[in-house]
């Protein structure tokens, strides 16, 4: 007789899993240039977002994801999110 065996779960003494901001797979993932077009914005200000020095800085403003020292790249959702809630708090009043 055959028996399944069930994947062993992740608990304390065990490495926990990956995790990610984001549910739905595939994630999408967006070179600057299409960031740019997306918000409709420059290069400049998207990187003026993500500048602490700079006073256009954003904390709420989506990173981008470093794949290697000379690619960065934003999650799709995380960027869409991000552009949602500008158009609420912009619709609210705020």
């Amino acid at each position: 007789m055959k028996t399944s065996k069930t994947p062993q779960s992740f608990n304390e003494e065990s490495p926990s899993p990956l995790k990610i901001s984001t549910t739905s797979f595939p994630i999408k993932m967006l070179p600057i240039k299409e960031v740019v077009h997306i918000l409709g914005k420059s290069r400049s200000w998207v990187y003026s977002k993500m500048s602490k020095a700079n006073k256009s800085f954003d904390p709420t403003f989506p990173t981008p994801v470093k794949l290697s020292k000379t690619s960065s790249l934003w999650i799709e959702e995380e960027l869409i999110a991000w552009l949602e809630t500008r158009i609420k708090l912009t619709r609210q009043g705020i």
